[in-house]
């Protein structure tokens, strides 16, 4: 059986996963349902989609296994307790591991990060799910946004009521819903810099950068792009830019033209 669907984390430590999308829901129920049955699962799914919190939902009272467990052979001490498997994708081509596992006498359901395709592991799991990655769910995204964004707030200490509007273009799914956290906060943290925190953030960024010689001259992108790009999105125009930055047009096209690959 295969469900596509999305399971997204609420926080760092969440046992729930959200269900806003029409197939997160599906998702929701086959996980309740599998809950009350005696049979193994493997969530297959890109990073941060959600799929240890979605095997959270399926397993009660279990013991987490992973990679570095296996090979310390900490599994050949588990007898019959649930297992939650975590990186089987590492350890799908260990015939002395999957033999094991076929045998064990517990419930097993285990996550991978890529598609798994072995008839020894159609022998061990019963059900398969597949968790698509958030750029393929809008409604989750959004409902994650708020969540990630109040967490910020929380944890910079921001006012409440304080409106955060994120660019689509600023917002990270390439590791789902950890690259979307990290984005948010990134960009919760930037708004509220002072003047000198950002130049003390550009010096301890520098301090890793300076390494040889001319490092002014090959360094200095980082202080035009940023500030050409702000300049052209406020005012839509090389002209008006120029004007805004203080430097005639023909130095702003040279400066653009050195610096394109950044903008």
């Amino acid at each position: 059986m295969n469900v596509a669907a999305v399971a997204v984390l609420m926080d760092a430590g969440a046992t729930k996963f959200l269900a806003h999308s029409p197939s997160s829901r599906e998702l929701l129920k086959s996980a309740t349902l599998l809950g009350s049955l005696q049979v193994n699962v493997l969530i297959e799914g890109e990073e941060g989609v959600g799929k240890t919190t979605l095997a959270k939902e399926i397993l009660q009272d279990f013991e987490i296994l992973d990679l570095s467990r296996v090979q310390k052979k900490e599994h050949q001490n588990l007898h019959s307790k649930p297992i939650l498997l975590k990186e089987f994708e590492s350890l799908q081509h260990d015939e002395t591991f999957l033999s094991w596992l076929k045998r064990y006498d517990g419930r097993i359901v285990a996550t991978s990060k890529t598609p798994i395709h072995s008839a020894l592991v159609d022998d061990i799991f019963g059900v398969v799910l597949f968790v698509a990655p958030l750029r393929e769910r809008e409604e989750d995204v959004e409902v994650l946004k708020g969540l990630f964004i109040q967490q910020a707030k929380d944890f910079f200490g921001l006012d409440e009521n304080l409106k955060v509007d994120i660019k689509k273009s600023r917002i990270d799914l390439n590791k789902n819903a950890k690259s979307l956290k990290k984005s948010i906060f990134l960009h919760l943290f930037q708004q509220q810099l002072s003047p000198q925190e950002f130049l003390n953030v550009v010096e301890n960024f520098l301090l890793g950068q300076l390494s040889g010689e001319d490092d002014y001259k090959k360094l200095l992108y980082l202080f035009d792009a940023p500030i050409i790009k702000a300049a052209m999105h406020k005012q839509k125009s090389q002209l008006k830019a120029a004007k805004m930055l203080g430097i005639n047009r023909n130095t702003l096209r040279k400066k653009i033209h050195e610096v394109k690959r950044y903008l």
